[in-house]
């Protein structure tokens, strides 16, 4: 009876072993390959970096913290993520990677806007989540150009390779800074994409949206505020718009259909000059 007792001890303890041992073999691959995309980043001029990644087998939760990227264009596009989440991780095929969900914490991208006209736009994200999430298992090669436009057109070209039933971002924050001519800050709230694939975005919509701005014309000083409801838009194609950005269309005379029906309002415009303005609603179609 012991021997059995002691059989089975030495069973459970060496499935327990066996366990962790994968968990840290896993762990250590997953590392390994989230590295070997970054130093794509860093191959093509940029920057990269991210702190602790960690794996839970048993519900198949990767976590990376402290994402810091930097593009190699000038001018250069920043990143931050406080934390990534991803959960119900798997890999249904070699070249395919996927989540039950995704969640940024803490997410900030920010460009500067190079002369003439030199500011700085910066978007802030506390929260984003990314549901059903299926996307390629390695990054494409950054383009080696240091046009902001290649940029655009490669991140554009990344999201039409992905699919999600959602993604969401409860409270967007931007600002925008061009000196004394133009600054403010907008803010969107509840703002949701659905069923994305191929591409597509079948629909878009924000709650809410509002702005303030300053500005100085013919040295008279102006603020300006104001407040857009119920945006929604369907049908928006990515890539009608990385076609606009690619110098290979320049010659092509095809139309490109961008977006569906769009509706919005009311939405209302007031300034310290005197504006007053109020559009029930709008709908372009």
């Amino acid at each position: 009876m012991i021997r059995v007792l002691i059989g089975l001890v030495a069973v459970v303890v060496i499935a327990v072993g066996g366990f962790f041992g994968f968990q840290l073999y896993t762990q250590h691959r997953i590392s390994g390959e989230i590295e070997t995309a970054f130093e794509q980043i860093r191959a093509g001029g940029g920057k990269a970096s991210h702190g602790k990644v960690s794996f839970d087998l048993l519900s198949r939760i990767v976590t990376i913290a402290d994402i810091a990227t930097e593009s190699a264009t000038q001018p250069p596009v920043r990143m931050k993520i406080a934390s990534l989440v991803a959960a119900g991780v798997g890999q249904p095929d070699p070249t395919r990677f996927s989540a039950d969900s995704i969640e940024a914490a803490d997410m900030e991208v920010g460009v500067s806007i190079a002369a003439p006209a030199q500011g700085s736009l910066t978007y802030k994200m506390p929260r984003l989540v990314v549901k059903d999430y299926s996307g390629p298992a390695s990054l494409q090669r950054p383009p080696a150009s240091a046009s902001i436009i290649d940029v655009y057109r490669f991140s554009l070209e990344q999201f039409a390779a992905i699919s999600a039933t959602s993604v969401a971002a409860p409270s967007v924050v931007g600002t925008i800074n061009f000196g004394p001519t133009l600054s403010g800050e907008f803010v969107y709230s509840d703002t949701v994409l659905r069923d994305i694939k191929g591409g597509k975005i079948a629909a878009m919509q924000i709650e809410r949206a509002n702005f303030t701005a300053n500005t100085q014309q013919a040295g008279k000083a102006d603020k300006m505020t104001g407040e857009i409801t119920n945006l929604a838009s369907r049908d928006f194609d990515v890539t009608a718009l990385a076609a606009i950005l690619d110098p290979q269309k320049a010659k092509d005379d095809r139309y490109y259909r961008f977006y569906g029906k769009t509706t919005a309002g009311p939405y209302t415009v007031t300034s310290a000059l005197g504006l007053r303005m109020r559009i029930d609603g709008m709908t372009v179609d």
